[in-house]
């Protein structure tokens, strides 16, 4: 099958609701289907024009689509086939939007001869897409409902990651240090409850000797200022904060510590056996955090929301002195999560379109 007779339709969103995890997992995965030939058109509804602008950056088509066209299948299946110049169709979701999850929208599109891929968390309803993704240790919890044809990429052998991280998880580091000296904070793209602020104050207020700090918000973190503030405060600390930085992966491999609310960055940091303490700041990371720690692959002391500065505070001191269980921790995750999964995903993809359609 020619890749280049293949059209992959992203509906995807990203904001200060929702964050921004779905559209940069989809970019992703957007950006390896286009190197292997095919072409990625993202279909928005409720996302920042500066999104946009990125994405056509990189050379990927931008359609805005309406509550009628975005809701309903026989819309969205229309504007695809009005929009295409190819002969083979996928529609991506990567959505929490309940009306993606009905039996009848999923069987429509796949009756107007659309293949259909869900990137999901969900799992209750039955599913009748081609392929169901779910790169979350949870997935492998779950009893999934799907139809005889979809095919299941679950668990951590199907993470999408960026390229840099399959190359440099080869060379990650042999050896946990002992002491923490740089401590890197992540709460993704937005974190609408700043736990970027509160986690930061509690680093300072433990006392922890340390040589660098690193702090990366993203473009809808609306505290940047308040942060700066705070900065200033501790100027002797050798805090730097930087926005919507394309070093993050030079910043997680340098970092004894990296505390993230354990979404995306919790494989990244995986794949560079660097420590994580998980801070969760939503119910699905709060699960996937607590399943994590019954697995011994990160710390974690509850939800953003009810954890206090100085519960933080107290960890960090114990963590700092845990050396022997932080590098056993690192090393396990390491070993599970694959940093090529993006590449499977990608192939999984293409035999779609090898395979009679059914």
């Amino acid at each position: 099958m020619n890749n280049h007779l293949v059209n992959v339709f992203f509906r995807v969103d990203a904001n200060r609701q929702i964050g921004t995890g779905h559209l940069v997992r989809c970019q992703i995965l957007a950006s390896k289907l286009q190197q292997i030939g095919m072409k990625c058109t993202f279909l928005l509804h409720k996302t920042p024009t500066f999104y946009e602008d990125q994405l056509k950056q990189k050379g990927f088509e931008v359609i805005y689509l309406s509550v009628l066209t975005m809701k309903y299948a026989e819309n969205l299946s229309q504007l695809i086939h009005n929009h295409s110049r190819y002969p083979h169709n996928l529609l991506l979701i990567d959505s929490d939007e309940e009306f993606y999850y009905t039996a009848e929208f999923q069987e429509k599109i796949r009756f107007a001869r659309i293949k259909l891929m869900m990137i999901t968390f969900k799992y209750r309803n039955p599913f009748y897409a081609d392929i169901v993704h779910n790169q979350n240790l949870l997935a492998l919890e779950h009893d999934y409902k799907v139809a005889p044809y979809t095919q299941t990429l679950f668990g951590t052998e199907y993470v999408i990651l960026k390229e840099v991280y399959k190359t440099m998880s080869l060379t990650a580091r042999k050896k946990i240090n002992k002491s923490i000296k740089t401590i890197l904070i992540n709460f993704g793209g937005a974190d609408r409850s700043n736990q970027t602020y509160k986690t930061l104050d509690a680093v300072y207020e433990s006392g922890i000797d340390l040589e660098r700090i690193v702090v990366v918000v993203g473009s809808l973190y609306i505290s940047v200022e308040q942060l700066r503030e705070l900065i200033r405060k501790h100027e002797g600390k050798n805090t730097s904060l930087h926005i919507n930085t394309t070093r993050m992966p030079q910043f997680q491999l340098m970092a004894d510590l990296a505390i993230t609310s354990g979404g995306l960055t919790a494989w990244e940091l995986a794949c560079l056996k660097s420590p994580n303490f998980v801070i969760p700041t939503s119910t699905r990371e709060v699960k996937s955090g607590e399943l994590m720690h019954k697995k011994k692959l990160v710390y974690y002391i509850g939800k953003g929301y009810d954890v206090t500065k100085e519960q933080i505070a107290h960890e960090l001191n114990f963590i700092v002195e845990d050396h022997a269980n932080r590098a056993l921790m690192a090393h396990r995750f390491y070993e599970l999560v694959a940093a090529d999964g993006c590449d499977r995903v990608a192939e999984a993809i293409a035999k779609l379109f090898v395979a009679r359609y059914v």
